[in-house]
């Protein structure tokens, strides 16, 4: 059996959650409460699947195994009224009942509500990926102009949680990057991005050289080279927030990518 678990958070309620039973070739979808099964769908290529949440078409879905590795192809449809940015939560158990666990494997951006704040999360850049370092790109944009952000703030952790995580506060104002203690109850000398030193924690150290902030209109990016400490193994996702420099305008988190530290 493997499981699919479409939302922002770890939850079943008002989801798009998904299990698929290989010895049936059938995908249950839970329905709205999160309480019980809407309906089943065998993987033939025809028929639909669907809840508040998603729809699965059964032509262009399909299942199919090569030696150790199985592919579960879905062809899904999203309502406006899911918009949001969603985290892909998989698990997978055998015939022995031996489980995965949940893993944060991709986010989705699901479009619908027109923004409302002047402030933005743009993008995250890669979205998906693995390794002990990488360099990320961050953009976030303003319609009054990149001027008048004030704070983004990064956090890296399987949930939305500070505490032993990499939790980063970038003030455009002063050009400084700010980190939290593993704690995650208090704030490490603060970093300014020209293009030396560097600043960390247990969970992650990012690197003067190759990290930079930029402004144009009204994008700003932010460039992280980032390094993740071993003892923080696992599928993480990337949250970010941002603010303007008023504090009037607030993004509130969004879950914009997610990365394997092995």
């Amino acid at each position: 059996m493997v499981n699919v678990l479409i939302n922002l958070w770890l939850d079943g309620r008002n989801s798009c959650y998904l299990a698929y039973s290989r010895p049936a070739n059938s995908l249950y979808l839970i329905n709205n409460a999160g309480d019980g099964y809407a309906g089943s769908m065998a993987l033939n290529g025809s028929g639909t699947l669907g809840n508040s949440q998603c729809l699965i078409n059964g032509a262009g879905s399909s299942v199919s195994g090569a030696g150790n590795t199985m592919t579960l192809a879905l062809n899904m449809t999203f309502p406006a009224s899911f918009a949001g940015a969603k985290v892909m939560y998989l698990a997978a158990r055998d015939v022995a009942e031996s489980n995965s666990g949940w893993q944060r494997m991709g986010v989705w951006k699901v479009p619908g509500a027109a923004q409302t704040t002047t402030t933005t999360v743009a993008g995250l850049n890669p979205a998906r990926g693995n390794g002990n370092t990488g360099t990320f790109t961050f953009t976030f944009t303003d319609t009054n102009g990149a001027s008048d952000l004030g704070v983004m703030n990064i956090l890296v952790n399987d949930w939305l949680d500070a505490r032993h995580a990499c939790y980063l506060a970038y003030a455009r104002g002063n050009n400084t990057l700010y980190l939290m203690n593993d704690n995650g109850d208090g704030q490490l000398p603060g970093k300014v991005l020209n293009g030396s030193g560097s600043l960390g924690n247990s969970q992650c150290t990012v690197n003067g050289v190759g990290s930079s902030a930029s402004i144009s209109g009204n994008i700003l990016t932010l460039t992280l080279n980032m390094a993740f400490g071993a003892g923080f193994a696992g599928n993480r996702v990337f949250y970010l927030a941002a603010r303007d420099m008023n504090e009037l305008n607030n993004t509130g988190w969004q879950a914009m990518g997610s990365w394997t530290v092995p």
